[in-house]
């Protein structure tokens, strides 16, 4: 049971995140420095996920924290005082 537990742990969760958020962040950088070179749909596509990648990367330390504020504040809900 240790053992599945340990895999389990937030901090895996977290190492997966920053190592999505790191591959996609290079695969984004790659398709946009090659963004002159549109030759089929295939390309005209790849640069349309290419740039949704990277407003994402951008995107997603700022929701996470959003996230973090309101499950504080619903921890706060919870308290028998309030």
């Amino acid at each position: 049971m240790g053992l599945i537990w340990g895999w389990l742990t937030p901090s895996l969760y977290i190492r997966l995140f920053f190592e999505m958020n790191f591959e996609l962040g290079i695969s984004s950088y790659i398709q946009i420095k090659r963004f002159r070179s549109i030759k089929t749909g295939v390309d005209v596509l790849s640069n349309i996920l290419a740039v949704t990648g990277a407003v994402a990367i951008f995107l997603a330390p700022l929701i996470s924290a959003i996230v973090v504020v309101k499950l504080k504040n619903l921890d706060l809900l919870r308290d028998r005082k309030m």
